[in-house]
C-alpha cells in the first residue's frame, strides 16, 4: 500500500442536512406560589364560614355550658339532685335583694360586702337532710360527688365546710341537675 497515492474507493459523497440545532427550552414557569397561597386561604375561609352556617343552622336546642339561664327567686332548679334542703329563717328573704347602682356590672370579689347576706349564725340549708339524703340514695350520691370531683365517702365532710348564704344580688352560678342517674 502506498503511501501517498490516491485513497482507495469513491470519493466521500455529501453527508445530507447540518444538524439541527438542540430544541429550544421552554421559559420556567412564573412563581404563582402568592396565587396559591391566597386560594388556599380563601378556601379555608369559606371551609370555616360553611362549618359556622351548619352549626348555627343545625344545632340542637339544648342548653350548653356557655349559655346563662335566669330563675326566680325561692324556686328550684329543674331535676334537683335533692329535694329542698332550704331551712325557713325568720328574718332572712331572698327578696331583700341588693339593688346595685346604675353603673354596676362585671365581676366583684368574693368577698365584696353587702354581696351575700347573712344569717346571724342561723342555719339557712339543713346540711344533716342533705348528707342523709345522698347517703340513702346511691345514685344521686355517685353522680352529685363526680361534679364536684369527689369520693362518695367525702360527701359530709364536704358539706360541713360549705357556708350557708343567702345571694342578695345576681350572681353567676353553676346549677346541676340529675336525670336518668346521671349529673346534667
Amino acid at each position: 500500500m502506498s503511501s501517498g497515492g490516491p485513497p482507495l474507493g469513491p470519493p466521500p459523497g455529501p453527508h445530507g442536512p447540518p444538524p439541527l440545532p438542540p430544541p429550544a427550552t421552554a421559559p420556567p414557569a412564573p412563581r404563582r406560589t402568592g396565587r396559591i397561597v391566597l386560594v388556599a386561604l380563601l378556601a379555608v375561609l369559606l371551609l370555616g364560614a360553611a362549618v359556622g352556617v351548619a352549626v348555627v343552622l343545625v344545632g340542637d336546642d339544648e342548653a350548653g355550658a356557655s349559655e346563662v339561664f335566669l330563675e326566680p327567686v325561692d324556686t328550684p332548679t329543674d331535676n334537683p339532685f335533692a329535694p329542698s334542703v332550704v331551712s325557713e329563717v325568720d328574718g332572712v328573704s331572698a327578696e331583700k335583694a341588693l339593688d346595685p347602682p346604675d353603673d354596676a356590672g362585671g365581676s366583684f370579689p368574693a368577698d365584696t360586702v353587702g354581696l351575700y347576706g347573712g344569717t346571724r349564725d342561723e342555719t339557712t340549708c339543713d346540711r344533716e337532710q342533705l348528707v342523709a339524703f345522698l347517703e340513702g340514695n346511691d345514685a344521686e350520691a355517685a353522680a352529685w360527688a363526680g361534679v364536684l370531683g369527689i369520693q362518695v365517702d367525702d360527701i359530709a365532710d364536704y358539706v360541713d365546710t360549705l357556708t350557708p348564704f343567702v345571694l342578695r344580688s345576681d350572681t353567676a352560678v353553676t346549677n346541676h341537675g340529675f336525670v336518668d342517674g346521671r349529673a346534667t
